[in-house]
């Protein structure tokens, strides 16, 4: 039953079976309140007919298998729904908490449908730890604390020495432009200040680090200020777009210029700061690679993830490491993944790396020496990574540069250095290869060691005589002066 307590009978409801019954009024004459401090009695108007049973006799023998009452009236579809739920889920939900509680854990100890519903919770738990320990990468974050401590001036920087007579707080240095004062002073209002559109200093930062790639470091203060100024607000501007400011470079005159240079303007500006020619200088360790690589068809494109480890020298750990760490080396895509993923550890570089002046990351360094040792030329002609990369492209070469030794070896050269080969070079090429065949077809070991190094598998099709040759040729244009530098 319900009642929106109008005080008129059209306001009572009866339903059964979760269906509104037709009433008749017999009477409808309430006029006080229904608000009363007597006990309620079910079945009887008060205590005389309960004991009696003179009055509403039409409950007599009758019994209540559940009762709920509401401080509200209850619309017809929670009627329906109230009525086909189990009566005891109902008195579980009236009980209070610690009643609650006690029943859930009997329930959870004795039921065959609770143990059943653990066991599946183990499983799926079981499944997602595995799969967080596979694809996510757990890091520890900071978190600013609610009462700041105070921090000190450091006697000479000894951190032990603080001088607490001069109290520090976090603001940016005074040659900078200024924090807004409305910006917190901690690591958010750090970030939005460097992105704020009054500062222009992270984009400045940001584009001369590319200007340094492009036209590499001129030692000295910039010889064209405004024009970095100005590609630093471009690149605020556009959204802080990378691959747009690359390609407004590299598509610029001033890069796209000869490297040649004269007589005369050599003499009139040896460091090129007028930007008169192009730049010239040697690949990075990392672009080198990579770039040997790419051209052989075996990089791996696959972007984030884990570090990896490639090939390096066997034992080089064991001698250099004094906590018995082993380099476990990599095997299938992770070895010809991007040079960006190899792993780093600070105390033992990658050799390959080194031998081509990157920074050791031991210290903090804001730019690279560029040497050019015969260190580096045995690295790249001995370099499994390299050997294997030549012997990639020579299959590339013979079976995708065409029918005869010239169209193959154009083709290679093609593929290293985006143009053809002028006559002289490809006479040369050729010439070079008849050589190297007829020594490897008189020498098929040293052929088959050489076309085995590496972890890829060679192509069957093509003689190892044959393969060697072309690895060796491949292996020249993979070490020409223009295939190693920028220029």
């Amino acid at each position: 039953m319900t009642w929106d307590g109008s005080g008129k009978a059209d306001g009572l409801r009866v339903y059964l079976d979760r269906s509104e019954v037709e009433t008749t009024s017999l009477r409808d004459g309430l006029k006080t309140t229904v608000s009363t401090v007597q006990e309620l009695l079910i079945g009887a108007r008060d205590e005389a007919d309960a004991q009696e049973r003179l009055r509403d006799s039409t409950f007599l023998n009758g019994f209540f298998d559940d009762l709920q009452i509401y401080d509200r009236e209850i619309a017809a579809d929670e009627i329906r729904a109230l009525s086909a739920a189990d009566p005891q889920y109902l008195m579980v939900a009236r009980m209070n908490d610690d009643s609650r509680a006690q029943v859930k854990d009997l329930w959870l100890r004795e039921t065959d449908a609770a143990k059943a519903l653990k066991a599946r919770q183990a499983k799926h738990d079981a499944a997602l730890t595995a799969f967080e320990k596979e694809h996510v990468v757990r890091v520890s974050i900071m978190d600013e604390m609610e009462t700041p401590r105070e921090t000190f001036l450091l006697d000479r920087g000894a951190y032990d020495q603080p001088d607490k007579s001069q109290v520090l707080h976090p603001t940016v240095p005074d040659t900078l432009p200024p924090m807004a004062d409305d910006l917190p002073r901690n690591r958010l209002g750090l970030a939005k200040w460097l992105l704020d559109e009054s500062n222009l200093l992270t984009a400045r930062v940001q584009v001369d680090r590319y200007w340094q790639m492009y036209f590499g470091s001129q030692g000295a203060p910039p010889s064209h200020p405004e024009l970095l100024d100005w590609l630093a607000s471009e690149f605020r501007d556009g959204g802080w777009d990378i691959k747009a400011m690359q390609k407004r470079i590299v598509m610029s005159a001033t890069y796209r210029q000869s490297s040649k240079v004269s007589p005369e303007l050599l003499e009139r500006d040896p460091a090129n700061r007028l930007l008169a020619r192009s730049p010239r200088f040697r690949l990075s360790g990392q672009a080198l690679r990579d770039q040997a690589l790419a051209v052989a068809g075996l990089i791996e494109p696959t972007r984030g993830g884990p570090p990896v480890v490639p090939y390096q020298p066997e034992g080089l750990w064991d001698e250099l490491s004094a906590k018995g760490y082993k380099y476990i080396e990599g095997d299938g895509a992770d070895l010809y993944r991007r040079s960006l993923y190899t792993f780093w550890r600070r105390t033992i570089p990658p050799p390959g790396m080194m031998n081509f002046d990157n920074a050791s990351r031991e210290i903090c360094s804001v730019n690279l020496s560029t040497t050019n040792t015969p260190l580096q030329a045995l690295n790249l002609m001995n370099d499994p990574q390299f050997v294997e990369a030549a012997r990639a492209l020579a299959e590339r070469m013979i079976l995708e540069g065409g029918d005869t030794v010239i169209e193959q070896i154009s083709f290679g050269h093609r593929t290293v250095l985006a143009r053809q080969p002028p006559a002289r070079t490809q006479e040369i090429l050729n010439a070079s290869f008849d050589d190297y065949r007829e020594h490897y077809r008189t020498e098929p070991d040293k052929a088959l060691d050489l076309v085995l190094i590496g972890a890829s598998i060679p192509n069957e099709r093509i003689a190892a005589p044959e393969l060697a040759a072309m690895t060796m040729v491949a292996s020249v244009l993979l070490n020409l002066d223009e295939t190693l530098n920028k220029q």
